[in-house]
């Protein structure tokens, strides 16, 4: 493996002490509800030696797993290692962006992805929480990295050889990204359903060879993939009598984004504290497209209580959430183009979490607060603006389109179901390398139609910032205030 340029690495330390700092300087935070979710698994864990679903959802076990295993180690002190490792955890997040960013356009495009990974505070805020969101994608990014350096070897190679075999170092490549997606699964099952037009993205790129050639690539990763969650699926079935590969969280899910009332989980917690002070709700002021969201209460369908087992019971509201949406079509059209201007809005858990006042430590005091919050809304609105814009312009070839553009279609698919800033999460790693491409230079490469194309989506992305343009502020002004 060649060594890595000495500004990558910089970058890369550079992020981690900036992530190192902000967990610090957040001081011991309450938990919110998911947090205390995960803490309480591994309490059960810890004290029974059994994993428990959490009634309404059925989680992956492996942030569980490893939050049970530090409480064995370090008792009370637990919870703050759990979020170092998350802040070494990052380093994988960084490097890989950078990574991506050399292969797909140029060196000094990685410096400005590295630049950027460092200075986005929404992406680092997470090292300083008790959720999965960055110890999952520091497992899943790398595998992304292998299977995109996986799929463009194949289409080289099937333009000079098409009849040739995999190479060893390829298998190799494919059955560790396999192994990594696989674990990846174990700290979110939301990628779950991605596998399979990932190993799609394998045979597109060795088009051109024999049919079994093109098939045996993809094939690897998803073998790899199956034998890294069967242990836990078969543990899914003796328990649940149902094959669930790892988690089920969709019927829960339903039950919010397909329902009477529209759901936005980032204003739960400001809903809530503007309501204890008497205050306007947020809802208040909202565009009339989205107010007019809220059916009467009467259409409102309640979770399913029966049957007892939880696989069944998630499958129960599923159907629920299918009748009431296919009863009403349009309301599920408009809904779903609100549920997109939320997962595109220049708003996140770090805006929310100083609305909220939750920062103890100097993270929260409101010189700090000032002067953060504008920088996370920036940087959040370039990186979503310029990576769109980097998307339509940058992206060459079968595999880049494959790897990069299906995982981006792919994550604001699942994020149609309901709204959450979190959700995001997933493609901002993404995001910013495509925004390093824009800003080094993607624009001039690229032809007219391509222009053509990041015009109309960046009309699209301005529509749903003033569909969500006064919510947003309201939540951001509440941020700067530093009181509700």
């Amino acid at each position: 493996m060649p060594r890595l340029p000495r500004p990558i690495l910089l970058l890369t330390v550079l992020g981690l002490c900036l992530r190192l700092a902000l967990l610090l300087c957040a001081g011991e935070m309450e938990l919110e509800r998911d947090e205390a979710h995960y803490l309480s698994s591994a309490l059960r864990w810890n004290h029974f030696g059994f994993y428990s679903d959490q009634f309404r959802f059925m989680w992956p076990p492996g942030y569980a797993f490893l939050l049970s295993l530090l409480l064995d180690a370090f008792g009370a002190r637990a919870l703050f290692i759990a979020r170092l490792l998350g802040v070494l955890a990052s380093a994988s997040i960084g490097l890989t962006s950078m990574l991506f960013a050399r292969r797909i356009f140029s060196e000094r495009a990685a410096w400005v992805a590295g630049l950027l990974w460092c200075l986005h505070l929404p992406l680092a805020e997470y090292t300083t929480s008790l959720l999965t969101e960055t110890l999952f994608i520091a497992v899943f990014l790398p595998t992304l990295y292998l299977l995109f350096d996986a799929a463009t070897r194949l289409a080289n190679s099937s333009d000079s050889n098409p009849s040739s075999e995999p190479a060893p170092s390829l298998s190799g490549r494919l059955l560790l990204a396999g192994l990594l997606f696989g674990l990846s699964l174990y700290l979110r099952d939301v990628a779950l359903f991605l596998a399979p037009i990932l190993a799609l993205a394998l045979a597109a790129a060795a088009r051109g060879r024999p049919l079994l050639a093109r098939c045996a690539p993809a094939s690897l990763f998803l073998l790899a993939t199956a034998a890294t969650v069967l242990p836990w699926t078969l543990r899914n079935y003796e328990v649940y009598g149902r094959l669930v590969p790892i988690g089920s969280t969709l019927g829960e899910n339903v039950y919010r984004g397909l329902n009477a009332r529209y759901s936005n989980s980032d204003l739960m917690d400001l809903e809530a504290i503007r309501s204890a002070h008497g205050l306007t709700p947020l809802s208040a002021v909202q565009r009339p497209w989205t107010n007019a969201l809220a059916t009467d209460r009467e259409d409102h369908w309640a979770r399913a209580i029966r049957p007892y087992n939880t696989i069944d019971r998630l499958g129960a509201n599923v159907e629920l959430g299918k009748q009431f949406a296919l009863a009403r079509p349009s309301w599920f059209l408009r809904s779903r183009l609100q549920t997109l201007a939320d997962f595109f809005a220049p708003v996140s858990y770090f805006v929310r979490h100083a609305a909220v006042g939750r920062y103890n430590g100097p993270l929260g005091e409101p010189l700090l607060v000032g002067l953060l919050v504008p920088w996370a809304t920036a940087t959040t609105l370039l990186i979503i603006f310029c990576g769109i814009l980097g998307l339509c312009t940058g992206l060459i070839g079968r595999p880049q389109w494959w790897i990069v553009g299906g995982t981006i279609a792919y994550f604001t698919a699942t994020a149609l179901l309901i709204s959450h800033s979190r959700f995001r999460l997933p493609i901002e790693p993404l995001l910013i390398v495509l925004a390093a491409g824009l800003l080094t230079g993607s624009w001039r490469r690229a032809t007219r139609g391509r222009r053509a194309l990041a015009l109309a989506a960046s009309m699209v992305l301005m529509f749903f910032w003033w569909l969500n343009a006064p919510l947003s502020y309201s939540i951001i002004a509440m941020a700067m205030e530093h009181t509700p």
